[in-house]
């Protein structure tokens, strides 16, 4: 079965929920997209990308803030703290998690819902940042002169530094994290999707922009609608 250019691959009844799930796939562009058929008036959207991290840079962190950072279709910086201000939405949210991340929004409003979609799909797939190197500077990390001295900073920089800092005073943390470095090498499980305070350190522009290319693409994609 097809429907708007998507085969529908599989279907299931969901008792507990009360729904209908359909799993398709875009032929197109080999996206896969779940459609969860329920009474909630709360319309849910998400979609997230498979980002396993390569190094302790936290690209997959620092894209997570960029792409909401404006596209071409609303080329504003800001667009995200307009949302979260005059939003009737019940969530507007992204998520770096150990091997994906997802940006989600639910709201009962119809025409919030496909406009909100509106913003994170153009967002993502066509985000400023792509010409705007700044957008990483100021989310991701920069090189600052400040009284005298040249230091550090950012947004996920400044997020890291304090995570470092209760890692440090964590001893299961801290435990945690050699554990896995000592079980899994260099492999995805042994680095922080989220970056640490040293490995931003050494993230680049030009980093950032490989992992997106990398897994940015809709074949690396799961959608999912609900409602």
């Amino acid at each position: 079965t097809t429907s708007c250019g998507f085969t529908v691959e599989r279907t299931e009844s969901i008792s507990e929920l009360d729904a209908d799930a359909y799993v398709l796939r875009h032929t197109a562009s080999g996206a896969r997209l779940l459609f969860l058929a329920c009474d909630d008036e709360n319309k849910a959207f998400a979609i997230g990308f498979k980002t396993p991290p390569i190094d302790n840079k936290g690209a997959n962190h620092v894209l997570e803030h960029s792409l909401l950072c404006g596209s071409e279709k609303y080329p504003t910086k800001n667009i995200m703290n307009y949302l979260n201000s005059n939003s009737l939405a019940e969530m507007i949210n992204a998520f770096t998690v150990d091997d994906c991340t997802y940006y989600s929004i639910k709201t009962a409003n119809k025409t919030e819902y496909y406009n909100l979609i509106d913003v994170y799909m153009n967002g993502i797939f066509h985000p400023m940042l792509l010409q705007d190197e700044n957008i990483f500077k100021q989310q991701g990390i920069r090189l600052e002169y400040i009284d005298g001295k040249v230091q550090y900073n950012g947004v996920v920089y400044n997020e890291l530094k304090i995570k470092n800092l209760e890692s440090t005073e964590n001893s299961i943390n801290f435990l945690s994290d050699k554990l896995y470095t000592e079980i899994y090498g260099n492999t995805p499980p042994s680095f922080n999707s989220g970056g640490t305070a040293e490995g931003i350190k050494t993230l680049s522009y030009d980093d950032l922009m490989r992992v997106y290319h990398n897994y940015y693409i809709p074949s690396n994609s799961m959608t999912y609608i609900s409602g």
